[in-house]
């Protein structure tokens, strides 16, 4: 019986780890994202008004 409970822990303690490294994941693409957004409309701009 205990060793069940424990197989369980160790499932759920994982569940978290893989949904918290998705979410890390999924955030850093976004952040990715809009950084090089950032980085193509200053440089579009500075080409742009030069």
């Amino acid at each position: 019986m205990s060793y069940e409970t424990s197989i369980e822990r160790i499932i759920k303690r994982d569940r978290t780890i893989i949904i918290f490294g998705l979410i890390g994941i999924i955030l850093g693409v976004i952040l990715n994202e809009v950084f090089r957004r950032k980085n193509r409309i200053e440089s579009f701009a500075s080409t742009v008004f030069e």
